[in-house]
């Protein structure tokens, strides 16, 4: 049943993206309920934004932004 669940919640949030017409993202430190192992530098955040975003299916051009905490520690 949770199989059957996250595919409809997948393709539902893939509609909304589809239809945005601009799309921000807003992160934490801890990205698809995973943490971030070493240090979280601009980097690391962007590499896993980037395999994040590429498992759903819309324009990516649509992403007008990226928000992440203020933490003290990050750094590119």
């Amino acid at each position: 049943m949770l199989p059957q669940i996250k595919k409809k919640l997948k393709i539902n949030l893939e509609r909304i993206l589809k239809d945005a017409h601009l799309i921000c993202l807003i992160t934490d430190l801890v990205i698809r309920m995973r943490k971030i192992p070493g240090h979280a530098t601009a980097e690391t955040i962007k590499n896993y934004l980037e395999n994040i975003i590429n498992h759903f299916e819309f324009d990516k051009t649509k992403i007008t932004g990226v928000v992440c905490d203020q933490i003290s520690s990050l750094r590119s």
